[in-house]
This record gives C-alpha cells, structure tokens and sequence, in this order.
C-alpha cells in the first residue's frame, strides 16, 4: 500500500512537470543489490536534454539521512568538459515530500554531473528523485556512462533500514488533534 502511494504521488508530481525528461531511469536497492529498468551507458545527452532518476527502498525499507550535507546525484559521463545545468530533487516518505529543492545554472567539470541533495539529518525516505537537465556544453559529445554508482547508490549519506520508518513526533502529535477534533465534533453533535 505504502509503495502505491508513492507511485501516485510521483505520478501527479510528473503530470505537474512540463516536460517529460528525456531519459528516465528507476532504481529499487535493497540494501544489497541495485536493479533497474534501463542502463545509461552510451546514451546521449544533448543541450536542453533532461535525464530523470528515481531510487527506491524495496518494500517496506527507507533510508535515513545520517551526514548533514545530503545524498549525491551524480551521473557519469565518458567525456571531459564544462556543462551548465539544472537540477531538482524530491525526497518522499510513503508518498508525501519529506524534503525538496533546486539548483539552477550550476556549472559542473570533468567526467561528472553532480550536486548533493542537502537532506536535514536523520530525516527518513523511501524514494529519491531528481532530474537534471543540461543546458548547455563546451563538449560535442555528452556521452552518459552511468547515472550513479549502483553498488553504494546514496555514496554513505544515508543508511539503509528495513522495516517501516516511524512517524516524526510533529507527525503523530498532528494525528493526534486530528482525532481529537473527530472526537469533539462527534461529542458537540450528540448533545
């Protein structure tokens, strides 16, 4: 249930996109092992080209933010040079954001794309997404080699847990009045 949450969320979060990225790949790591629907090895990335990532927990796992500066989103290219580019990224915990942001005209160097995805620490998701789009390249050729290293996908910013993440207090204290305002308004329609 948890995971087709998710995949609305994302669903209308894309639908709220004005275009769709040009390459998309999605990435499920289950603490050990990394599979996905596509391979971006010889793919290439022209200006105004977009490049959509999204990793996932399996079943019922999260990861949990354990460095203050964030989880990497890198992608690998087979060729030197100066790109411009920009980028968006969303964490989720059981279909609702859990943290956000953006970067715009970052320029990046050498064999990579990458920015780090500032994420408060401890905070819990299940699924990360980004989408870079490049807009512009001193380089002809913007071959992609890969979109993150597949083995270790979040570079040790985050661990991995199994099971269901737990609540954050403001999350349950917000239940809470929820139920209690349910509870008056039940109360005030008795008397």
């Amino acid at each position: 249930m948890k995971k087709t949450f998710t995949a609305i969320a994302l669903s209308l979060a894309s639908l709220a996109a004005s275009a769709a990225p040009t390459y998309v790949y999605d990435f499920t790591f289950d603490g050990t092992t990394t599979t996905t629907n596509a391979t971006a090895a010889g793919n290439q990335l022209q200006n105004g080209q977009s490049v959509g990532m999204t990793l996932r927990a399996a079943g019922n796992d999260f990861f949990r933010a354990n460095a203050t500066w964030g989880v990497w989103a890198p992608i690998l290219m087979g060729e030197n040079a100066t790109r411009i580019g920009d980028l968006t990224f969303t964490f989720w915990l059981d279909g609702i954001a859990v943290g956000s942001g953006s970067y715009s005209a970052q320029a990046h160097t050498y064999v990579h794309l990458a920015n780090s995805a500032p994420l408060a620490m401890g905070t819990a998701f299940d699924v990360f997404s980004w989408e870079f789009t490049l807009v512009s390249s001193d380089s002809a050729s913007n071959t992609m080699n890969s979109v993150f290293n597949t083995s270790n996908p979040t570079l040790g910013t985050t661990v991995y847990e199994r099971g269901q993440a737990v609540p954050e207090p403001s999350s349950l204290l917000l239940l809470a009045a929820a139920v209690g305002g349910l509870w008056a308004r039940r109360r005030v329609a008795k008397a």
